[in-house]
């Protein structure tokens, strides 16, 4: 079995292609388009890595990733954005995030994110 992992992006079917293609890759995956609703999930899913959205309306995707971090430090994080230009300094330091994935990404992309955070099994 693949890595567990977690997706938020608040546009559905960017959420359901972004899990499709990790699916296809052998991911166990679970998605939503609601940062609260992962949250509220975090702890049951046990994600191994957790991958979300930058740009989203109810909380920004670094602001995400800093609560995962708290709740789940073990798990690797990674963001996923078409634009990454404002992100700053100091987002980039308290996430931390273990791979940056453009949209439209590549199989090779996310691949590496999740081979990169040590839980990829083929």
């Amino acid at each position: 079995m693949g890595a567990r992992v977690l997706i938020v992006d608040d546009e559905p079917l960017v959420a359901s292609a972004l899990a499709r293609a990790l699916r296809q890759l052998g991911c166990v995956v679970e998605s939503h388009s609601s940062p609260k609703a992962a949250l509220e999930r975090l702890e049951a899913a046990a994600p191994q890595v957790v991958l979300s959205d930058l740009h989203m309306p109810q909380m920004r995707g670094t602001a995400f990733l800093c609560e995962v971090k708290k709740r789940v430090p073990e798990a690797s994080r990674g963001l996923v954005s078409a634009l990454m230009d404002d992100v700053s300094e100091a987002e980039w330091g308290l996430v931390r995030p273990c791979a940056v994935i453009g949209k439209p990404w590549t199989e090779a992309e996310l691949l590496a994110a999740v081979h990169g955070a040590g839980h990829f099994e083929r």
